[in-house]
């Protein structure tokens, strides 16, 4: 198996669930930007997270939109076909540790205003614009 860091992780949506065993579990669906396709569209891969354990109540309070860095192993791929026909691959990982990145968005809107007035770009050479069209953009 192999073991993998992911950062800035965009949440899509969070589920919580109890076992037969009455521990509870949890589901996140994310994706990260992977850049951009001859065409200029903006291409991402789709990551499927299991939480178990101590980590379950810091992925309760995650929402839509939100960044998250996760540690885990990889336990395989998924496909679907998305509405507009695409086969989307979506990589399975368990979550060993699930982390906000330090200094994320927790103020809302008002650190996303700030962000769209910022020229600056970030790590991965987007500028403020092109980030807020990631997160117009998500698949889900």
């Amino acid at each position: 198996m192999v073991t993998i860091q992911l950062t800035d992780l965009r949440v899509a949506s969070v589920n919580v669930r109890t076992s037969n065993a009455g521990k509870e579990y949890a589901s996140v669906n994310a994706s990260f930007w992977t850049g951009k396709d001859q065409n200029g569209n903006n291409q991402y891969q789709n990551v499927a997270v299991l939480v178990f354990g101590f980590d379950v109540g810091k992925v309760k309070e995650l929402t839509k939109g939100q960044l998250v860095n996760v540690t885990g192993t990889v336990t395989g791929t998924h496909t679907y076909n998305a509405n507009d026909g695409r086969l989307v691959v979506v990589l399975d990982v368990k979550a060993d540790r699930v982390e906000k990145p330090f200094g994320s968005n927790t103020q809302g809107q008002q650190a996303t205003q700030q962000k769209q007035q910022s020229p600056v770009q970030n790590p991965y050479g987007r500028t403020a614009q092109e980030q807020q069209d990631f997160d117009n953009d998500l698949p889900f």
